[in-house]
């Protein structure tokens, strides 16, 4: 059900405990896990579209802004996905379960479009132009393992929060030009808080560093997703969602004991 918490849109489904919150970065939006919320049944979950932020989608604005949201819902704990994984990494006081994205360095491909600067980079964005890249063999076909999944129409989908306005084209691109700019090795979150889900087949962020990052910092190894890719949400939502769950467990263990 869309609706509107703290002024950013939102999509809930489930009413049972606290819930859990998902964000994902530019060019997805927040439809990537609507199968993965489906899966978790009765369970309460919250995916947030931080493009609707109204403001520099920096991430010192959007992990305060994405804090508040937690303490106005009492959340379980956060789900950063792609590009929104920095911004995960900057809460406090929350279990982060992060997937596929920069914990470690943005890819090549994301700072090479940084440079463009936010007013070209978010005329790159409109619609017209993404989307026929995206569901190209070059753009988001390479970021599954059945390029027959990411279709014209599942481009729309996972995209169209994203890109849908002018205002929200301004914030990616802000967003994107932001990352490029930070240490991204900088966590708020102690690391063993940090349960990383990761495709393993992911040319763009490969699951090696983040293994010696975690092993380093004292956290878990990664769950790897054999043969997942960026777009793993999207391809096989189950396994997003059961790894979710059962690392929650293991929180919620450790907490007890």
């Amino acid at each position: 059900m869309a609706e509107s918490i703290l002024g950013l849109s939102v999509q809930s489904q489930g009413s049972s405990g606290a819930p859990l919150v998902f964000i994902a970065g530019p060019p997805l939006g927040i439809a990537i896990f609507e199968q993965v919320q489906r899966r978790l049944g009765d369970r309460r979950s919250i995916a947030v579209e931080l493009t609707s932020l109204g403001e520099p989608a920096t991430l010192t604005n959007l992990s305060r802004r994405l804090q508040q949201l937690c303490s106005e819902t009492g959340a379980a704990g956060v789900v950063a996905h792609g590009l929104a994984v920095p911004v995960g990494l900057r809460l406090e006081g929350l279990p982060v379960y992060i997937s596929n994205g920069p914990a470690v360095q943005l890819d090549p491909l994301m700072r090479s479009l940084a440079l463009m600067g936010p007013r070209a980079l978010s005329r790159l964005l409109k619609p017209e132009l993404l989307t026929r890249w995206l569901a190209s063999s070059a753009g988001l076909r390479r970021a599954v393992s059945n390029p027959y999944v990411m279709d014209r129409d599942t481009v729309v989908r996972v995209t169209e929060g994203v890109v849908s306005s002018a205002e929200r084209r301004r914030a990616a691109a802000e967003w994107i030009c932001a990352l490029a700019s930070e240490d991204l090795d900088q966590w708020s979150v102690d690391a063993s808080q940090v349960s990383a889900i990761w495709g393993d087949s992911d040319p763009l962020y490969p699951v090696a560093p983040l293994r010696k990052v975690l092993s380093e910092r004292g956290g878990q190894a990664p769950s790897v997703i054999l043969g997942g890719r960026l777009m793993h949400p999207e391809e096989r939502p189950w396994e997003l969602a059961d790894r979710v769950v059962d690392a929650e467990k293991g929180h919620t263990a450790t907490q007890m004991s």
